[in-house]
C-alpha cells in the first residue's frame, strides 16, 4: 500500500471507498524468470557458491546477542538498536536486520542456540559483510552487562568492546555505551546517546523492542500494537510514532489512522535518524503538509531508494509508488521496475505485504512464469498472504488451491479486513475480475464474502458494486445488468449504470433508464442534488446535448471533477474556442487527483486526440488507476491505450494493453464478441509486424 503524498493518488482504501461512495536504484529493464533464484525458488535466495557477494569491508552485520537472561527479546532487540547507528556516514553500514536474521536463523541461531565463531563468519560472507559484531547479554539479579567483539571477515581479527553495566531498565543507554564502542573499534568516533534519539522510557523501550520483533516476523497488527503502546508511554519517541505510521502502509491501519501517525512522525521528525528522514520525506514530502506534484513525488521516491540501498521499506515504497502512480509521470517501464524493486526488498526482508503486492503485480503483467515461482512462498506462508494467494489459484485456474482457501479455516483471513472501520473490500474482490479470473470462481470468493460484507457501511451495496464491477470490466453488460438491478434504487446505483453504459461497454438500454430516474430526483440545490445531476450531465453533453446550469451546480456543492468534465465535454461538442485550455485543465486537475472511477482519464484522452495530440492522449488514457481499484473502463482503457499506441509507433505498449483487454474479455457475452475479435486481429497484426 502507498504511502505518497496527499496530491498523489491515494491507493487501497481511500480511492476504494470514494469510489464506493461516489460517486531508484533499480535500472528500467524485463525481469523474467532467470531472474529469480538459481533453484528456481522466488527470492529470498538460498546462497551458494555462485551467488555468495563479494565482502564489502564497510558494511557490518549485527548478530542477535547471546543472551543469558529470561528476557530472550533482548538478545534481537539490543542488535536493533546497534544496527541503527551504523548508518555509513562515518564508519561501515549496517546490513538490513532482516536480511541478518534470516541468514543467521538459517546457519542455526536462535535464542536457545547462540552460534559458534565460524557459524558466524559464514553469515557475514552469505551477506556480503566485512565485519561482524557477535556480543552477549548477562542478566544478574537486577543489572544488565553488555559486551560484544567486532570481527573482521574472512580473517577473523576481533576488537573487544565492553563490558558496559547498568540497571536492567537502561538497556538503551547501556546500548548507546556500547554503539559507541562498536563504532571507535570500526573506525568511527561518533558518539551515541539513544535516550535522546530514542526514549528514555524503559516501559516504551520495551514495547517498541516488542513491535520490532513482531514486525521483522510479519505480524503487522501486533506490532502496530506495541509500537502505539510505546508512544503512549512516552509521546516524543520519534521512532515509535514513525514506525507505526509505515504500518500502516503495510496493512495496518485505515487512512484515519495514517493521517493521524503521518502528522505524529512529522511533527516528531528532527529526533529521527538521517535514514529514516530520508524516508519520511518520500512518503509525505519535505513541504508536509502542503502538497506536491507527482514528478516531485517520484524524484524524493526514487531519492530514498537510492539513498537507503539497505532499506526494504525504501525499495518497497518506490516499487509500491510505480506500481500504483507512476502513470501519472510517464514513468517508463514502471511495472518491470515496482517487479525488480519488490524482488529487491523481499530479498532484504521477507515481508509478507512485498510478497503479496509481488504476486499482484505478476498477475497485473500476466507473468505466468514469475506467478508459478512465486507459487510455492506464497503456499507457505498460509493466511498472511490469503488475498493474494486466493487471486494467484484463481487466475491460474487452481480450482484445488482455491477450493482449500476458501475452505473455514482459511478464510479466516478476511476478518482482520472485515474489521476494519472503513469497511474496505479485499483488494482480490476488485482486482479478480480484470485479472481475466473465470466469473463461477468469482462468484465462489463473493458468496464467501457475504457475511463479512454485510457488517460494512453500505455492505449490500459493496457486494453489489463487485458483482457489477466484474461482469462489466469482464463484458458482461446484460448479467450486470441483472446485478445491480436487484439492489435498492439509489443515486450511487444509478450512476454505476450510467457510466457504464457511456465508457464500458455497458447496457445503454439500461444507462437511459437510469439517467430518467436521476433526472427525477428531487431538484434541489444540495449535495445530494449535485450527486444526482453528475450522471445526468455527462449523459446529456456526451450525446451533444446541452446540460444548462450543471456546472455552477456542481461546483457549489463539491462536484469540481464533474464540474471540469461537463465543461469540457460542451466545448468539444461546440468546438468553442475554450476547449484547449480546457483539456489543459482537466489533465492538470487528473495528474494531482487521479481519476476515482477512471472514465475521466477515457474523455480526456478522447479531447486531446480531437484535438490531434496523440502523445497526450495516450498520457492521458495511461491516468487510469491500475487493477485494485474500481474502475469501470478497466478493459475499454486498454482496448483505447493499445490503440493509441500503435498510432504513435509504441508497438510493445500496444501488444501488452491489447492482450490484458483479451485476458479481461476471455468471458466477454455474445453482444462484446465481435469487437473481442476485432482486437485478437489487430494484435496479431502487431505481433506480425513485430
Amino acid at each position: 500500500m502507498n504511502l505518497s503524498g496527499r496530491a498523489v493518488r491515494r491507493y487501497g482504501g481511500t480511492r476504494i471507498v470514494a469510489a464506493l461512495t461516489f460517486l531508484a536504484a533499480v535500472p528500467p529493464y524485463r525481469l523474467t524468470a532467470s531472474a529469480q533464484c538459481p533453484d528456481g525458488s522466488p527470492p529470498p535466495c538460498r546462497p551458494s557458491r555462485a551467488s555468495t557477494p563479494a565482502l564489502d569491508p564497510h558494511r557490518i552485520a549485527v548478530l542477535p546477542f547471546r543472551v543469558t537472561t529470561a528476557d530472550t527479546l533482548l538478545g534481537e532487540g539490543v542488535a536493533e538498536l546497534l544496527s541503527a547507528e551504523f548508518t555509513g556516514e562515518s564508519g561501515p553500514r549496517a546490513a538490513h536486520m532482516g536480511t541478518v536474521l534470516r541468514a543467521w536463523r538459517r546457519a542455526g541461531g536462535s535464542v536457545h542456540t547462540p552460534l559458534g565463531e565460524a557459524e558466524a563468519m559464514r553469515v557475514a560472507r552469505e551477506i556480503g559483510a566485512g565485519l561482524v559484531v557477535d556480543g552477549s547479554v548477562v542478566g544478574l539479579s537486577s543489572r544488565l552487562t553488555l559486551t560484544a567483539s567486532v570481527m573482521t571477515v574472512p580473517g577473523g581479527a576481533a576488537r573487544r568492546v565492553g563490558p558496559v553495566s547498568g540497571p536492567v531498565d537502561s538497556v538503551e543507554s547501556l546500548a548507546g555505551r556500547l554503539a559507541s564502542g562498536l563504532l571507535g573499534a570500526s573506525g568511527s568516533e561518533r558518539l551515541v546517546d539513544l535516550q535522546a534519539r530514542l526514549t528514555a522510557s524503559p516501559s516504551a523501550m520495551r514495547a517498541y523492542l516488542e513491535g520490532l520483533a513482531a514486525f521483522r516476523i510479519g505480524r503487522m497488527r501486533e506490532a502496530a500494537a506495541a509500537f502505539e503502546r510505546a508512544f503512549a508511554e512516552d509521546s516524543t519517541f520519534a521512532r515509535a510514532a514513525f514506525m507505526r505510521y509505515v504500518l500502516t502502509g503495510w496493512g495496518a491501519g485505515g487512512w484515519p489512522e495514517r493521517e493521524r501517525w503521518e502528522r505524529r512522525a512529522w511533527s516528531l521528525r528532527d529526533r529521527l535518524s538521517p535514514a529514516d528522514r530520508v524516508l519520511l520525506v518520500a512518503y509525505v514530502g519535505d513541504s508536509y503538509p502542503a502538497p506536491r506534484s507527482p514528478w516531485r513525488a517520484q524524484a524524493d521516491h526514487e531519492r530514498a531508494a537510492a539513498l537507503l540501498p539497505e532499506s526494504p521499506e525504501a525499495q518497497y515504497a518506490l516499487g509500491d509508488w510505480l506500481l500504483h502512480n507512476g502513470a501519472e509521470t510517464d514513468a517508463p517501464h514502471r511495472l518491470e521496475r515496482a517487479v525488480a524493486l519488490f524482488q529487491r526488498s523481499l530479498a532484504l526482508d521477507t515481508q509478507e505485504t512485498v510478497l503479496g503486492h509481488l504476486a499482484f503485480t505478476a498477475v497485473l503483467r500476466a507473468d505466468t512464469a514469475l506467478v508459478r515461482l512465486l507459487r510455492p512462498a506464497l503456499e507457505r506462508r498460509g493466511t498472511g498472504v490469503w488475498g493474494a494467494s486466493w487471486l494467484v489459484a484463481a487466475w491460474l485456474d487452481d480450482t484445488g488451491w482455491v477450493k482449500r482457501l476458501l475452505a473455514p479455516e482459511a478464510t479466516g483471513a478476511f476478518e482482520p479486513i472485515a474489521a476494519a472501520p472503513t469497511g474496505v473490500p479485499p483488494v482480490e474482490l476488485i482486482s479478480a475480475a480484470a485479472a481475466g479470473v473465470r466469473p463461477v470462481l468469482l462468484e465462489e470468493l463473493l458468496d464467501s464474502f457475504q457475511p463479512w460484507a454485510a457488517g460494512f457501511p453500505r455492505g449490500p451495496i459493496t457486494t453489489a458494486l463487485l458483482r457489477f464491477h466484474a461482469a462489466v470490466v469482464q463484458g458482461r453488460p446484460a448479467q450486470a445488468t441483472r446485478f445491480v438491478m436487484a439492489s435498492p434504487t439509489t443515486i450511487r446505483r444509478d450512476t454505476w449504470i450510467v457510466l457504464a453504459g457511456l465508457f464500458a461497454d455497458g447496457d445503454t438500454v439500461a444507462a437511459a433508464k437510469a439517467v430518467e430516474r436521476l433526472a427525477a430526483w428531487p431538484a434541489r440545490d444540495s449535495a445530494e442534488a449535485a450527486a444526482a445531476l453528475c450522471p445526468v450531465a455527462i449523459w446529456r453533453v456526451s450525446r451533444a446535448r446541452a446540460a444548462p446550469g450543471a456546472e455552477p451546480l456542481l461546483r457549489r456543492h463539491g462536484q469540481e471533477r464533474c464540474a471540469v468534465v461537463v465543461g469540457l465535454l460542451e466545448s468539444w461538442h461546440a468546438v468553442a474556442p475554450d476547449l484547449d485550455q480546457r483539456l489543459v485543465v482537466a489533465d492538470s486537475l487528473l495528474r494531482s487527483e487521479s481519476p476515482e472511477l477512471a472514465f475521466e482519464s477515457l474523455i480526456l484522452a478522447r479531447g486531446w486526440e480531437a484535438r490531434g495530440n496523440l502523445p497526450r492522449a495516450l498520457s492521458a488514457i495511461r491516468l487510469r488507476p491500475d487493477i485494485g481499484q474500481v474502475v469501470w473502463i478497466e478493459a475499454t482503457g486498454a482496448r483505447e491505450e493499445g490503440r493509441l499506441a500503435a498510432l504513435v509507433g509504441d508497438t510493445v505498449g500496444a501488444i501488452q494493453m491489447y492482450r490484458r483487454y483479451l485476458n479481461m474479455r476471455r468471458y466477454a457475452e455474445p453482444a462484446l464478441i465481435p469487437q473481442r475479435d476485432s482486437v485478437r486481429a489487430e494484435l496479431g497484426r502487431l505481433e506480425g509486424r513485430r
